[in-house]
């Protein structure tokens, strides 16, 4: 009991002194990190590597000292872990630059129109400048590295595992050391009561710093699973994809042509991949191409209009782009793939249905357009709104729908604008809420109820003049 008496309060400053060792160490460790793999069999990046063996030296240095300890001691040493670990972690964390930066600027709302004659051109918005500061962690963010990333927090959460029962089994031998030494000094009913008290504790130590520690890893390879899929997509394969895909007519520019692009990608993620993650990486990869698919119909700027002739054949690229992910069966899952492709194939049956149904239906949705400024963060995921179905409207090679949207909107004509987005453009655009306010039909009230129902009735009028009129 001497021993225990002096040594307690010494252990407990080791551990104390340890605690800012091991922070500057992960700190340092992490500064220099440049995201290669070690080797060919070990993907992760050395400086996590490094962590754990400076955590696992304090532990077996504590442990190996076999003095007497109690759970104070537990205490400090698992937030030594903890913190060195959440620091590391959150740094990885908080490197990722926030996804919107990757989509490129909404193009101007326009209605079809083929020109005959020569006129001078606006040019597009392509992508909007970026801060400087944002723009080099874009670079710095690469499919590769970012593979090494998500290898770097899956070998976190491998280690911390073996970490955790390490730790457990060290603590059970020193605890059943001094158990066996109170055991005769105390009385058997109150050594097994603390014991069992102090077992409860412990429990609770553990999950609640090494599950905290594993929640944090899956959020991080979440958070980048998602980050590379929009890299991927809206970013790394802009130009042969969003630019390129049905730019000028579909049938002059199919996804056939894309799709080695895709193949190329795709394998050398799988090549960086942990095996563990690869479907989660392929999965967002996928989402985000399907995502843009659909940003090509609804998004795709003067440059892209749809006959209903086009959808059988984009109905064949789509189902193009669902094979390069099943990849005959050795890919994923048939049944995700096609929930992930269902909002597309909607869409595209729009494009099949007479334009009068389409403006039908925007009618009835005029009442939920939201008067705020669309962007690519809230989307295009119902089928009946506002934002789609203009959108549709504004694609569609058809006579009617180019009448419709020049009455009712005023949209500029296609041919107005140059095919080829402009990199260094501002980054705001006509959207199609600032159109809408512009429109005596569907300009939103400012004064009530009495105004709303002046309104619809409007609304009414217009729906009859397009079931009546010939534009």
């Amino acid at each position: 009991m001497q021993i225990e008496r002096v040594s307690r309060p010494i252990i407990l400053e080791w551990i104390i002194a340890q605690h800012e060792r091991i922070l500057e160490w992960t700190r340092r460790a992490f500064d220099v990190e440049d995201w290669q793999p070690l080797s060919h069999q070990q993907k992760q990046a050395a400086s996590a590597i490094e962590i754990f063996r400076i955590i696992e030296e304090t532990v077996d240095q504590l442990f190996g000292l076999h003095l007497p300890m109690v759970i104070t001691h537990l205490q400090a040493l698992l937030s030594v872990v903890f913190h060195a670990l959440d620091t590391y972690l959150l740094k990885v964390i908080n490197q990722i630059v926030e996804k919107y930066h990757l989509y490129p600027s909404l193009p101007p709302l326009t209605r079809y129109e083929e020109t005959i004659f020569p006129v001078m051109k606006k040019k597009l918005v392509g992508c909007a400048p970026v801060e400087e500061d944002v723009n080099d962690r874009l670079n710095a963010l690469t499919t590769s590295t970012l593979c090494i990333r998500l290898n770097t927090l899956i070998y976190i959460q491998r280690q911390v595992d073996a970490l955790e029962d390490g730790m457990r089994k060290s603590w059970a031998l020193v605890r059943q050391s001094e158990s066996q030494t109170w055991a005769k000094e105390k009385p058997v009913e109150i050594s097994e009561s603390s014991d069992c008290t102090s077992s409860e504790s412990v429990d609770e130590l553990f999950v609640a710093n090494f599950d905290s520690i594993k929640d944090t890893a899956a959020d991080g390879i979440r958070k980048i699973c998602d980050f590379i899929g929009a890299r991927v997509v809206f970013w790394d394969l802009r130009d042969v994809f969003l630019l390129h895909l049905y730019n000028g007519s579909v049938e002059g520019a199919r996804l056939d042509r894309i799709v080695p692009y895709f193949d190329t990608v795709l394998n050398h993620i799988c090549g960086c991949i942990d095996e563990k993650l690869r479907d989660l990486v392929v999965s967002s990869i996928c989402r985000a191409s399907i995502e843009g698919y659909v940003w090509v119909l609804l998004n795709g700027g003067p440059s892209r209009a749809f006959s209903v002739s086009d959808v059988n054949m984009m109905e064949d690229d789509l189902n193009m782009l669902k094979d390069l992910f099943v990849a005959d069966g050795e890919g994923l899952p048939r049944s995700l793939v096609e929930k992930e492709a269902s909002f597309a194939h909607q869409v595209l049956n729009l494009f099949s249905l007479q334009t009068v149904s389409v403006i039908q239906m925007l009618m009835s949705a005029s009442d939920h357009i939201s008067t705020g400024e669309y962007s690519h963060k809230d989307g295009c995921k119902f089928l009946g709104d506002a934002q789609t179905l203009i959108r549709v409207l504004c694609h569609k090679k058809d006579k009617e729908a180019t009448k419709f949207l020049k009455r009712q909107y005023q949209l500029p004509a296609s041919s107005e604008y140059d095919g080829t987005p402009s990199r260094d453009s501002s980054s705001k655009s006509p959207l199609t809420t600032d159109l809408l306010m512009r429109s005596t039909s569907f300009r939103w009230p400012e004064k009530g109820n009495s105004s709303f129902r002046s309104i619809k009735k409007k609304l009414k009028e217009a729906t009859s003049e397009i079931r009546h009129a010939a534009w």
